[in-house]
């Protein structure tokens, strides 16, 4: 039986699986306002991924802070994270390093398409 989905942390809309996942294909979420999207593996208890991620309030917008302060870093660190990138919902971890000048990346994804980011939930 599959879970009632909360509301959409970014703007409170409602949610809905665009499709279920199985041992072939990926489980897909999308708020129906804003257009937000979640891709996950499930298989089974469909839901529980949506209904874990953090209330919208623990999004720290890039521009106010990032994962980690660059500027005051003595070696390489690396953060577990999740980010926004391009209006979905990703993990990444967030590297930073202190070289002639400092630097940080999100992974793969480009800075300038991330907007927000948030520690990962406890229970993940």
């Amino acid at each position: 039986m599959n879970t009632e989905l909360k509301p959409c942390p970014f703007c409170g809309g409602e949610a809905e699986i665009t499709q279920y996942g199985d041992s072939r294909k990926s489980t897909q979420y999308e708020c129906t306002d804003c257009g937000c999207r979640l891709e996950t593996g499930e298989e089974f208890n469909h839901g529980a991924a949506w209904n874990t991620r953090a209330n919208g309030d623990q999004w720290i917008s890039v521009d106010d802070r990032l994962p980690i302060d660059y500027m005051n870093v003595d070696k390489y660190e690396t953060m577990k994270i999740l980010i926004v990138s391009g209006g979905e919902v990703e993990f990444c971890e967030f590297s930073c390093g202190n070289l002639p000048e400092p630097w940080y990346k999100f992974e793969d994804f480009h800075k300038a398409f991330v907007t927000h980011w948030q520690h990962l939930p406890e229970n993940n």
